[in-house]
């Protein structure tokens, strides 16, 4: 079994922090050796998920990022004190919101939501080539 990594990153609840988690993701995955290419996929969809987080969730409530790697899979979770899942969208050309879910199906190998006490947890996982 191959060596497990993991990282946790607290945000706060303001939209500054999808630039945050952007920021941090980026530079966990580039010290853990991950590809350009899917440290650049899993930027994308945590900046998706934590301004999603950030819209619905109650904004006196921190949101926490968590990074694990372990066996060649990448996962990522972003955790909120709201309950409501995301819900699949289908914007038309030139709206600004709605493309989240779309984003996770393009570049995610696998997502869901966990619900926890307090909340719930918008996680997925990317497999890596080896």
């Amino acid at each position: 079994r191959g060596v497990s990594l993991r990282a946790h990153v607290d945000l706060l609840p303001e939209p500054a922090s999808a630039g945050a988690g952007r920021r941090a993701v980026a530079e966990v995955l580039k010290d853990w050796g991950v590809s350009p290419e899917t440290v650049s996929d899993a930027m994308l969809v945590v900046s998706e998920i934590v301004t999603n987080a950030v819209l619905h969730a109650p904004a006196e409530e921190p949101l926490s990022l968590d990074l694990s790697l372990a066996d060649g899979v990448l996962r990522v979770a972003v955790s909120d004190s709201s309950d409501r899942h995301p819900l699949r969208r289908s914007p038309a050309g030139y709206d600004e919101g709605g493309r989240g879910i779309g984003i996770l199906d393009a570049l995610a190998t696998r997502w869901g939501v966990s619900d926890r006490v307090g909340g719930k947890s918008l996680w997925f996982e990317i497999d890596l080539v080896s």
